[in-house]
């Protein structure tokens, strides 16, 4: 048995990929949200919960809500991937869309930058994109938060950054080691 349990949503493989980070660094089961059973939960004493942010929105809360009461007496934390916000303007956003966040008794939040290129991207994700991008290209007055996305979308970028993950590494070791 683990004593860490890490369940990732990644559409893309970012997400996967600090997941995998993680797990390595804590020596932590590492699932999919997919693969990820009620068992797996029970028998954790930390279970950590990883999603990207679309427009805002973290697809890995719903199974957090799936497991909610499962996950009374654990430790749990939460770290979410975007592209374009800093960790505040993030999880600020997050909080402000989710209301009852709290009722899930996060330990910790933490927001990481991902990355970004459309041509990685499935057809629809593609084209909507490319139509957002050609929409904010039209407009003159752009606000600081579409020039950035814009810009993600304009130009492939890749902003992960591992170390970042740090702060929660020693939250959780100080947990084990406890």
């Amino acid at each position: 048995m683990s004593r860490i349990l890490v369940i990732y949503r990644s559409k893309y493989g970012v997400t996967k990929e600090y997941a995998t980070y993680l797990g390595e660094h804590v020596g932590a089961e590492v699932k999919s949200y997919k693969d990820v059973t009620k068992k797996d939960i029970m028998d954790a004493q930390v279970v950590v919960f990883g999603g990207s942010i679309y427009v805002s929105r973290v697809a890995i809360l719903k199974t957090v809500k799936r497991y909610q009461k499962s996950l009374v007496s654990k430790k749990v934390y939460l770290f979410t991937v975007g592209i374009t916000e800093t960790a505040e303007l993030a999880i600020s956003r997050i909080k402000t869309v989710y209301p009852y966040l709290d009722d899930y008794h996060f330990k910790d939040i933490f927001f990481y930058p991902g990355s970004m290129d459309i041509t990685h991207m499935n057809w629809i994700h593609r084209n909507m994109l490319t139509m957002v991008q050609k929409m904010l290209s039209k407009k003159t007055d752009m606000t600081e938060d579409e020039k950035k996305f814009y810009d993600a979308i304009t130009y492939p970028n890749n902003n992960k950054d591992m170390s970042l993950m740090n702060p929660l590494i020693e939250q959780l070791e100080s947990t084990i080691y406890a």
